[in-house]
């Protein structure tokens, strides 16, 4: 279920199983009102209204077409109204939501050299963008035009919280930026350009 935080609403994530609280690689948002959570080798199917989880499904068995050496996954962002990118080490997959089936692995392409072919996190920002991040180091892929942007850093927001110094997943709802790291959440009013009060959280919490 979504929760009151002032004028900002935020999504109750307490409900995923008890693993996923400890880390969470990768959320978006599937066929309404579920999302897509992932968390080592296993994912979930989440009611974002609702706050309750399916029960955790192995991804080699839920995904037509899973690469027997993806063991876990680095992110899972939004493409467009039918695909997902789904990214490991070494290059990522066209999900296609329909079929719910991935296509071969692709290269990276277009990442800086000392990122070597990874990513931690990529979380669609708008309807042209999607920002790629690497510690706490991130870079902008401008759909448009398929370009990359030069890169830039999370630790340059205001209030960025110190010990972060990496990020293990994250996803855009309704406005609201969500980042992941261990057991933790961080949520950004994107329109504010502000963290949320009382975060970072649990994301086990309420």
């Amino acid at each position: 279920m979504a929760v009151q935080k002032g004028a900002v609403r935020t999504i109750d994530w307490s409900g995923l199983p008890t693993a996923f609280h400890q880390r969470i690689d990768g959320i978006a948002e599937f066929i309404s009102p579920y999302a897509m959570v992932m968390s080592g080798p296993n994912m979930v199917l989440y009611d974002l209204k609702r706050g309750t989880s399916s029960k955790p499904m192995a991804l080699r068995d839920s995904i037509a077409n899973w690469p027997a050496t993806w063991k876990q996954v680095s992110d899972i962002v939004e493409y467009d109204d039918s695909t997902n990118l789904i990214f490991s080490d070494g290059g990522y997959l066209w999900f296609d939501l329909p079929s719910t089936s991935v296509s071969e692995v692709t290269p990276f392409e277009g990442f800086p050299v000392e990122w070597k072919g990874t990513v931690d996190a990529a979380v669609r920002w708008d309807g042209d963008h999607i920002w790629f991040i690497k510690g706490t180091t991130y870079i902008d892929w401008q759909l448009s035009d398929d370009t990359m942007s030069e890169e830039d850093d999370l630790r340059l927001w205001p209030d960025w919280p110190e010990p972060w110094v990496s990020v293990d997943g994250a996803c855009q709802i309704d406005g609201i930026l969500y980042l992941f790291r261990g057991s933790e959440q961080l949520a950004y009013d994107i329109q504010a350009q502000r963290f949320l009060p009382g975060f970072p959280r649990a994301i086990a919490s309420r």
